[in-house]
């Protein structure tokens, strides 16, 4: 592979990581209809596309980026269509663009590497790789498990009935199944990073342990096996994508 063309692409991945996964806001996301605020979006990923791959005077960068994310997210704010498909869709829309963008940059000017790789070496790009890797385990996790429990967790919803003798049920923290699912593939990548992946192990006996009492107090087969579900979606996407980031690593 093309050492540039593999940089230019991990730049430009972890750009659009952190703009959409980690500096949107969620208002931001219920908000793309406004066209200013769409804008604002778009425009703050294309600036750190061209901020993070170094190539100043690659105007194409910023251009092509603000460009192609506008019209992906105008499109998806306009069929307004939420679920596990779209949201695959999207990123797999967005993805494309990066690779095509990376090889118009190396087809219209000589591949040479950019200010940070010049600055920092291979050190960058291993930078880029593990903040590209915590976010896709962390909060890319969290969305994409989040849309497949949505069906089972409507069913679960529907289908629960008070018992007349059972202790009262009471509601999580706010956001508290999400952070606690980000936090335990977080661990499951340090865990696999550091070569201690025996971790992964006790890890899940520690979650089912304190998940026992709380299946146990519901006397529910349906919510054992919604959490059960949950627990094996997000260990072996954590698993998945730490074996991605460690392979990627070797590579650079």
């Amino acid at each position: 592979m093309n050492l540039f063309f593999r940089d230019l692409c991990i730049a430009l991945l972890a750009a659009h990581l952190l703009g959409d996964f980690i500096i949107q806001t969620k208002k931001e996301v219920e908000n793309k209809h406004n066209i200013w605020i769409l804008f604002r979006h778009t425009g703050l990923i294309a600036l750190l596309s061209w901020l993070l791959c170094g190539l100043w005077k690659a105007w194409l960068i910023p251009v092509i980026i603000f460009i192609s994310h506008t019209l992906i997210d105008l499109i998806k704010s306009r069929l307004k269509k939420n679920g596990v498909v779209p949201f695959v869709l999207d990123q797999i829309a967005h993805f494309v663009i990066i690779i095509i963008l990376a090889r118009l940059i190396i087809a219209v000017s000589f591949p040479t590497p950019g200010y940070w790789i010049i600055m920092f070496g291979s050190a960058y790009v291993k930078a880029l790789i593990l903040l590209s890797g915590v976010i896709f385990i962390t909060r890319v996790g969290g969305f994409l498990i989040g849309f497949l429990l949505e069906p089972m967790e409507k069913e679960l919803g529907a289908a629960m009935q008070p018992l007349p003798e059972s202790p009262p049920v009471f509601a999580g923290l706010k956001n508290g199944a999400m952070l606690i699912g980000q936090l335990e593939r977080a661990l499951i990548l340090l865990f696999y990073m550091t070569g201690e992946a025996g971790g992964i192990g006790f890890l899940m006996a520690a979650k089912s342990i304190l998940r026992y009492n709380e299946v146990r107090n519901r006397m529910d087969k349906m919510t054992a096996e919604y959490i059960i579900i949950g627990t094996l979606m997000s260990f072996g996407y954590g698993i998945f994508i730490a074996i991605i980031v460690k392979w990627t690593l070797g590579q650079v």
